[in-house]
């Protein structure tokens, strides 16, 4: 490995792929950031934006409908290439789900893949577009090494209790668990807060509020308890998905409103959540600024949601020292912050205002504990795609 060789970052979610070029050096250093979003919209244009290394935005185009992952994957390739980048030392991906078998990164090959599509049941909604990716790489480029890393893997250490799902031994057998997600996202905040603290923290929560939400009791460095499970579809409140439900209303929909598998799952995963609350919108910052009953409702049941969880894991702690908030909410909405905040009383939180409306600094934190506050809080950016680079530069080495 030379310190000039680049490094691909593919991130494909269901309906959007990011992406990030970086060079090797010292540290993994960005030189650029894409964004692909409405990919495979059939009614909705597909968009590209780009941003250099400063974050300067140096490209931003409207692309056709029905714009496929492995569209997303030439497109990206071809850019890299027509910007002046060449020779891509390895590509590192994010899977969503790695099972009971990947926890750490691997060099992917055809025989892990298999294995792979094996867990598109376990993520039906992310596995086979993360996939997709691989399979375009291994048919264009067969010689370019891959690297997997898996959103489940952070949480390999769960608490045996928090693993445990309460059903009969031979449907837990199945592989039947709490596997938990973001798992990318709490590994690099928790490489970066003893950093950018003094303290040395024992307890932390942190709160992954993006579309897509959970939390992490994270123990002495290590996944306690987390709130997604078996499925993405657990814990928070989201935005598209409905969060903990009742799993009788699954069975009331089937049975007493004629509904079909394929209907209910559309309902828990695309229209329920913020969107399904609010009847308008599943972002965050549109439903701040609206005075629509509704809207300010959603607003709120967000809020209480992460609230609840964050009393949930702090008694399964046995006490908190840090409540961390990141992803797209996470790190720009103050008044999200400030209405959970406000309800930590209880365990000596306490919000400072005025920190609380600044911004996340340069190296990607901003501390809104008041002075007399008992336990730290803090909002910090997490970055998925760096924490993936890392992982890949360790197997090139």
């Amino acid at each position: 490995m030379k310190k000039s060789d680049l490094i691909l970052v593919l991130n494909a979610g269901s309906s959007s792929v990011k992406a990030a070029l970086f060079e090797t050096g010292d540290e993994p250093k960005e030189l650029l950031h894409f964004a692909m979003s409405n990919v495979n919209e059939k009614t909705c244009e597909a968009r590209l934006k780009i941003d250099n290394e400063a974050g300067g935005r140096i490209v931003d185009e409207t692309l056709a409908t029905g714009f496929t992952h492995q569209d997303c994957v030439e497109l990206i390739l071809s850019k890299i290439s027509a910007l002046g980048f060449e020779h891509i030392a390895a590509v590192g991906h994010r899977i969503v789900h790695g099972g009971t078998v990947f926890a750490a990164p691997i060099v992917l090959d055809a025989d892990n893949l298999v294995e792979l599509k094996g867990l598109i049941k376990l993520a039906p909604q992310h596995q086979p577009h993360n996939l997709a990716a691989i399979e375009y790489l291994f048919e264009t480029m067969p010689d370019l090494l891959q690297v997997g890393c898996f959103d489940t893997g952070f949480h390999r250490t769960l608490d045996p209790l928090s693993q445990l799902m309460a059903l009969p031994q031979d449907i837990r057998d199945k592989g039947i668990r709490r596997y938990g997600f973001h798992g990318l996202s709490y590994e690099y905040i928790n490489g970066q807060i003893d950093d950018v603290s003094d303290e040395k923290y024992e307890k932390i929560i942190v709160a992954h509020m993006g579309n897509g939400v959970s939390l992490c009791a994270i123990k002495a460095g290590k996944s306690f308890a987390t709130s997604m499970g078996f499925t993405a579809l657990d814990g928070a409140i989201m935005g598209k998905r409905s969060g903990s439900i009742d799993p009788g209303v699954v069975f009331h929909l089937l049975e007493n409103e004629g509904m079909s598998v394929a209907e209910v799952k559309r309902i828990f995963y695309n229209q329920s959540g913020l969107l399904g609350i609010s009847g308008m919108s599943n972002d965050m910052a549109t439903l701040v600024a609206s005075d629509a009953p509704n809207a300010k409702l959603a607003v709120e049941a967000f809020c209480r949601s992460i609230v609840e969880q964050i009393g949930r894991f702090t008694a399964v702690l046995d006490g908190v020292d840090a409540v961390i908030f990141t992803g797209g909410i996470g790190e720009n909405s103050g008044l999200v912050r400030q209405k959970i905040c406000e309800k930590l009383g209880w365990c000596g939180a306490v919000i400072d205002p005025i920190a609380n409306d600044g911004n996340i600094n340069d190296k990607g934190h901003l501390q809104i504990s008041a002075s007399q506050s008992k336990v730290a809080l803090w909002a910090m950016k997490t970055n998925e795609e760096l924490m993936i680079a890392q992982h890949v530069i360790e197997r090139l080495a």
